[in-house]
Formats: C-alpha cells, structure tokens, sequence
C-alpha cells in the first residue's frame, strides 16, 4: 500500500495516495507496527499539506515525530520539523515557525545533509516573504535556488505549493528589475553564507510578524558541520 501510494503521487494523484496512506496506516496499527506507521504518517503530512490541510498535516507529522521518537530513530527529525516549519507559517507563528527550521537546519548540518539545508533556506526565505521582508526573501530564494543546482537536485514535491506561494508574494511586492536584482545576488553566495545571511535575518525579527514580532531566535547550538 505505501508503495502503491509512492506511485500515486509520482503519478500525481494525492487523493489516490491519500487513501492509500490511510488503508497502509491503518493496517500498521492493527499490526502494531510503529516504524511504518511513522513513515506513512509523514507521508500523509505531506500529502495534506501539499493539498492546503494544514491542521490534517500538523497533526500527521505530530504522530510521525512522536513515533520516530520512542523508536529512538533521529534521522527523521530533521526533515519533520522543516515540515513542521511550514504549517507554523501557514498559522502565521513566525516566531515559532523560524525555531523549527532553525533546529531542523541545525541538525540538517550535523548529518552533513546539504539538500536538507538548502531546503531550509526556502523556508526562511518563505518567512521573510509572509513576515514582509520580499528584498530578503529573494536573496534566500536566489541562494536555494544556486545549492540545489550545484547539488543537481530539486526542492521536494511536497515543498513546491508552499515556495511557489511566498515565491509570489515576494516578487508581487517588488520591482521586477529590485527582485531580478536580489535574486541574482543570491545565487552567488555560497552555500554557508546564505545559511549565515538566513540566520542573521531570523535573529534581527521583522516589524511585521504580528505577535510573534521581536523575539529572539538563537542560531543552532553547537559547532556547525563544514557544508
């Protein structure tokens, strides 16, 4: 059933995966079987976000993290709090989204996972777009943008409808020729100056994030991995 779902959505039919997450979800419970039951929950937290749900895919990814939790599997909390990330910004919780994707960035460098970081880096640049910041958000985005075509990858499936959103909201409050402008300047940074330029605009806070404005966000603890 999970991999039916998989080629559902390469076939891109989310209701089809939907369904066909549920069927498998429902069977690894029965079963007792956590580790599937919290992969094809992340999985259908990305299926409902992909399609707008977000408290569907809030409490989906909630599960997933639970269960890698008391399987003591930490590969995985990575790439959930990044998704986690999304729907705090969807709740409009800036302070809380940029903490997500802070500690998903954090641990994203210590695993050397380099795709995940640039995944990041369109998170924040989302925030800085919803947060009203656009001049910062096309920096960010022009740097994602450079990483995954030096890494020879793309933004994950799930991510598209979220980056594609503030994407436009970015370029709608600019200039073309301004936007054109940061976009460009962005693709030069490398890749650890754009995570140090996306760190220095979470922890500055922006005037527009209602009451989640001014507070504080630290940079990852720890010493960062090379990237």
């Amino acid at each position: 059933l999970d991999g039916l779902a998989k080629l559902a959505l390469v076939g891109d039919d989310p209701a089809d995966a939907a369904q066909l997450l549920d069927a498998c979800a429902t069977l690894a419970r029965e079963v007792g079987d956590d580790w599937t039951l919290a992969t094809v929950s992340n999985a259908l937290g990305d299926v409902a976000r992909s399609q707008g749900d977000y408290p569907r895919a809030k409490s989906a990814y909630d599960e997933s993290l639970t269960l890698f939790g008391i399987l003591h599997n930490d590969g995985q909390r990575p790439s959930l709090l990044h998704n986690l990330g999304y729907v705090a910004l969807h709740e409009r919780d800036y302070a809380r989204s940029r903490e997500l994707f802070c500690e998903s960035l954090g641990l994203f460098q210590r695993f050397g996972e380099r795709r995940g970081v640039a995944e990041c880096l369109v998170g924040f640049a989302s925030i800085a777009a919803a947060a009203g910041r656009p001049d910062h958000a096309a920096r960010l985005f022009g740097a994602a943008e450079a990483a995954f075509e030096t890494l020879g990858t793309q933004l994950s499936a799930s991510n598209r409808a979220d980056y594609a959103r503030h994407l436009a909201i970015a370029r709608a409050s600019m200039r073309p020729a301004a936007f054109a402008a940061a976009w460009t300047a962005g693709q030069q940074f490398p890749l650890q100056q754009a995570v140090d330029q996306a760190l220095q605009v979470t922890e500055s806070g922006d005037s527009q994030s209602g009451s989640s404005a001014g507070k504080r966000v630290d940079r990852p603890s720890g010493r960062r991995t090379p990237i």
